[in-house]
C-alpha cells in the first residue's frame, strides 16, 4: 500500500472512532463509516447521508460531526 492510502485508512479510523461521541449515530457503524469515508463539510451533506436511515440528528450533533471532520482534514 502507498503512503497516501495508509494515511487515508488512518484518518478514516480516527474519524470513525471520534464519531462514536455523537449520540444519534454512536451505535451505527455503517453510518459512522460512511461519514468517515465521505467527510461531509456542511449540514446538508450530513442530512443526505443519514436521511435514508431515518436517523434524527440534532443541529448540535451536526456541528459536532463537522468539527470532527475538520479535525481530520
Amino acid at each position: 500500500l502507498t503512503v497516501e492510502v495508509l494515511q487515508l485508512i488512518k484518518v478514516h479510523g480516527q474519524l470513525h472512532e471520534a464519531l462514536g461521541d455523537v449520540d444519534s449515530i454512536a451505535d451505527n457503524d455503517f453510518i459512522r463509516s460512511k461519514i468517515a469515508e465521505i467527510r461531509p463539510q456542511t449540514p446538508a451533506e450530513i442530512r443526505v447521508i443519514v436521511a435514508p436511515f431515518r436517523i434524527q440528528v440534532s443541529e448540535s450533533e451536526i456541528e459536532q460531526i463537522i468539527t470532527h471532520v475538520k479535525q481530520t482534514i
